[in-house]
């Protein structure tokens, strides 16, 4: 794990002679300077590694010449988990870079938090995730964090929610820090009616969503089964208490019924009785959180692998 370190020749034959050694499993570099030719080397040894996580974050990725490393390099990878957090992507960045990324079979979970995306980036996004799931591809990516992203406008939001119905197998979604607001979670509800959503997890914290919002929550969770067990809510400070806590309780009585409907995930949605009582909200597993009552919905957030970079 190198944080802000400049990547050398010495250093990045070191990182390459411990990959081919089988002795790393979590690469992470970040706000790491290292020249576009240190890069390609390193990534060029990756495939004969057994790294399963990647962290490129804040900053590491900064050029172009970098992008299309990383869109030569990876396929030949394993990586699992792959976060790009904080790198400053374009439309034609992500032109470049999905295919390649959505190809992997391995690929598991994507975080594209704080890559300044844009409505350009979003239908981009959009184009590859239904191309790829036409296709067959990208039906192992179970999360996909798209966090702090706040130049993503309702539009550009609708278009990413059209392409993510039709990824069956996603179930953790993080989209916090975003300026989704009550048009997004009304977008949103509407995805989670579909028949082929199986979301497990939303991560909504300070999206600005309001008791509007919320009440679009309690209606989708009273008229509707759905996939969802968790929701994370901190931050949103135009939410009322009763707002918060009917969540809790619809998205208990929802965990309950997928308890008796799929004995076998059982385990998916169980109940955490003790830090139930220390956030008044019901189980932490379902993240309805209240700010001023302290972020108890760290812990479930951290379960999502390779989202912190």
């Amino acid at each position: 794990d190198l944080v802000e370190e400049t990547v050398d020749v010495a250093l990045s034959e070191y990182i390459c002679r411990c990959l081919s050694g089988g002795q790393i499993r979590v690469l992470s570099l970040r706000q790491c300077r290292i020249s576009d030719d240190s890069l390609a080397f390193v990534l060029t040894n990756l495939a004969y590694s057994k790294v399963a996580t990647l962290n490129l974050t804040l900053g590491t990725i900064d050029s172009s010449k970098k992008i299309k490393q990383l869109t030569k390099y990876l396929p030949k990878s394993r990586v699992t988990n792959l976060s790009l957090h904080g790198s400053p992507l374009t439309s034609r960045h992500l032109q470049q870079l999905l295919p390649s990324l959505l190809a992997l079979p391995t690929l598991a979970s994507l975080d594209l938090g704080d890559c300044n995306l844009t409505d350009d980036c979003a239908a981009a996004l959009s184009r590859h995730l239904l191309s790829s799931s036409t296709s067959g591809m990208s039906t192992s990516l179970a999360c996909l964090a798209l966090s702090g992203n706040a130049d993503i406008s309702s539009s550009g939001w609708c278009r990413i929610f059209l392409a993510i119905g039709r990824l069956p197998g996603l179930r953790d979604l993080r989209l916090d820090f975003t300026r989704l607001g009550d048009e997004g979670v009304r977008q949103l509800a509407i995805l989670l009616t579909g028949g082929t959503c199986s979301l497990r997890c939303l991560d909504l914290d300070s999206c600005g969503i309001t008791d509007d919002g919320a009440a679009t929550l309690i209606f989708l969770l009273e008229n509707f089964s759905t996939s969802v067990g968790r929701i994370s809510l901190a931050e949103n400070e135009q939410i009322s208490q009763q707002s918060l806590g009917a969540i809790a309780s619809l998205l208990a009585a929802q965990r309950a019924r997928h308890r008796v409907a799929e004995g076998v995930e059982e385990t998916d949605f169980e109940d955490n009785d003790d830090d139930g009582e220390e956030n008044g909200l019901g189980a932490s597993d379902d993240w309805t959180v209240v700010s001023d009552l302290g972020a108890s919905g760290a812990t479930a957030v951290d379960e999502m692998p390779s989202f912190r970079g």
